[in-house]
Order: C-alpha cells, then structure tokens, then sequence
C-alpha cells in the first residue's frame, strides 16, 4: 500500500490584481480568482499529505526585491496556512518582473472576455497598453530577480518518502526572454519549427547541464524503485491526438519535429532528459504542466512506441518499470491563454492526487458558464 498521498498544483499565477478585479466583475460571470481557489486547496492540506506546487507559482513578480507587498508575498501568505508539508517548482511566469497588457492580452485565462474587460476593468492599470512595458514584461533580468537565488525555495532538489522519491528540475523561463535570443541564428528555425514562440504557449530555455547529471545521479542511487519528476514544461507535447508511433532515443528528436509533439516544450536537453529515463532501472513518472490540459502518454521502453493514453492506462502500466507515465496537470489559476491560440479543453481547474492510484480532481468545471 502506498502510504504518500501527493497533491500536485500548477499554474496558479497569483496575483493581488485579481482581488481587484474579482470586486469589479459582477458574480454572475463567474470570475477565476486564482488566489481564491488556492486558497481552498490549501485549507484541506491534511498533515500527512504532500503539497506540490509545479510551477507558474505566481502571474508575475515586482522587478524591485524590496518591494514587500508583492505577488510572491501573497503566494506566501497563503502557503503559510498550509499543515502539510509544501514544495515549490518554478515555471516561465515566475521570471516575469512586469504586468502584461489586459488591453493588448486579454485575460481570457480568467474567465473574461474583452467587452467585460473593457466594461469593467478599464480604470486598471493593466488594461492601459504600453508597447515598451509589455516587451519588458516578457524580459528576464536575473540581476532583479533570479528565481534560483531570491525566492525562498530549494530548487532543482528530491525528496524521499516512503513509497517514491520526488525530483523537482527547473526547465527555465521563456526562450524568448532574453533579448540576446532574437540575434540567434537557430531563431529564424524555431519561428519556423516551433509556430509562435510566444504565445502557443511559449517554449522554454530548458535543463542546465547540471539538472541533467542530477537527475542521472537521482535515477542511479535513489533508494526507491519509483521516481516521479516534476518539471513545469512538458517534454513533449501536442493538442493534436497521438496515434502509437515509434520512439526510441536515436529517433525521438525526428519523430517529435514530425508528429509535431512541440508545443510549449523545454529545448536544452531535452534529448538528453529522455536519454537519462530510457537507460534508467527505475520506474519513472513524469509531471509536467504549463499547457493547461490534462493529457496522457505512455512510453514503452521495451516495445519502442509511444502512445497517448487515459488515466486509466496510466494506473494500470504504475508499476511497470519498463513503461515511463508522462502526465500534464490540470491548471488551478487559467482555462485557456491571452489570445486564445490554445486553450483548457474541458474549461476545468483541478489538480492531480497521486496515491495508491493517480487521479483527476476537478474544483470547478466552467464549461456552462464559459465566457470566452
């Protein structure tokens, strides 16, 4: 029996500014207050559970360190009331030191649309549009915030509980957040490869070659025989459905760029992530988040295929070490993107319960009351 019981929370993308608008946009239009439903979460912690949030932990952070009254201190605050015990993963959003522009952006992600953001979010900041802000918002600086040394989390680190042990690995902010990148010969390519760098959703820098030779050493010495992973990009990854194709190493990066399995993925060392769990003994899961949807794949390391799957699939292949389980998580703070290029499909929030078995948990399904 498997004693751990894991709660996994992605993209929550706290932010104070949904208090505001929450107070302006009438109830009957079922606004997402983020903070609101972490918040719900939290309180039913039980002790002997496991918290982990994977990633997106906030919107955006103020640029200032020593502005106090900031989106990670609300994280905080609200974390504080948690009795289990928590773990903190980073995604592209926590690098952000700026708002975007509603005006420009729309938060379609909260249940808005543009003639309710125009109605009643006007006198917003954020709903007034400035070309260079929006193109800072999008910038990393790690001289004003580094996510690796300012936030109050151990990163890229494991634990070990009594069934599994947990790896945490940081695959980095926005590949397009670095000015330097523009200037990049492979850009012109990944423009082409990869549709919209920015918006489908945005691909990441990826793995540090550190990130990598831990893992190898977490796969090679961990002391359990389940390993589960949590990165906030995907591996590899499609809104399009996934007949069984064959993956191997030696065919993966071919095999990816044909099926199009490229959508809001990590670059660096993402061949070398998959090296590291096909030689492994271990019997691995991998949770990634980031899309905003909850799909399944099942990599049969024995047979060379790769296939989507149901959660049932995935339940039924746990304990197969020769068959790797990629899940992406349901988001807590967003049912689709600003420009709706993709979107939540079910329009759910949730999380995933890993136990004895994995499963969905839905906090609230705004199918019927969908705005956008």
């Amino acid at each position: 029996m498997n004693n751990d019981e894991i709660i996994v929370v992605s993209d929550t993308h706290i932010s104070q500014i949904w208090e505001k608008a929450d107070k302006l946009i009438p109830k009957k239009y079922n606004f997402l207050n983020s903070n609101s439903f972490l918040r719900k979460l939290v309180e039913k912690i039980e002790p002997q559970q496991k918290l982990i949030l994977n990633g997106d932990l906030t919107d955006y952070n103020y640029f200032k360190k020593e502005h106090k009254n900031n989106n990670l201190s609300l994280l905080l605050e609200i974390l504080s009331h948690c009795r289990g015990n928590y773990y903190c993963n980073i995604g592209n959003h926590d690098y952000r030191r700026l708002p975007y522009s509603w005006k420009f952006y729309g938060i379609r992600q909260n249940n808005t649309s543009r003639a309710m953001n125009r109605r009643y979010l006007n006198d917003l900041a954020t709903n007034h549009y400035n070309i260079f802000k929006d193109f800072l918002a999008y910038q990393v600086n790690t001289d004003h915030l580094d996510p690796q040394k300012d936030l109050p989390f151990n990163l890229n680190y494991y634990k070990i509980f009594n069934h599994s042990e947990i790896v945490l690995l940081n695959s980095g902010f926005d590949y397009m957040g670095k000015v330097t990148n523009f200037f990049r010969r492979k850009t012109l390519s990944l423009l082409l490869n990869y549709r919209l760098l920015f918006f489908d959703p945005p691909i990441a820098v990826g793995l540090s070659n550190d990130q990598i030779s831990f893992l190898k050493d977490r796969l090679e010495n961990s002391p359990r025989s389940e390993v589960i992973i949590f990165l906030h990009h995907p591996v590899f990854f499609s809104f399009q459905e996934l007949p069984e194709i064959s993956v191997n190493p030696k065919n993966y990066l071919e095999q990816r760029e044909k099926y199009r399995l490229e959508t809001g993925i990590f670059l660096k060392n993402n061949l070398e992530f998959m090296e590291a769990i096909f030689k492994t003994k271990k019997n691995v899961i991998v949770v990634t988040s980031h899309v905003h949807t909850a799909k399944q794949y099942l990599w049969d390391k024995k047979k060379g295929t790769l296939k989507q799957c149901d959660i049932q699939e995935i339940n039924k292949q746990r304990d197969n070490q020769k068959c790797v389980k990629f899940l992406s998580t349901w988001p807590l703070g967003a049912i689709g993107t600003p420009f709706g290029v993709y979107k939540n499909p079910d329009k759910i929030v949730g999380y995933l319960k890993i136990s004895d078995t994995i499963e969905y948990i839905r906090m609230k399904d705004f199918t019927n009351n969908a705005n956008v």
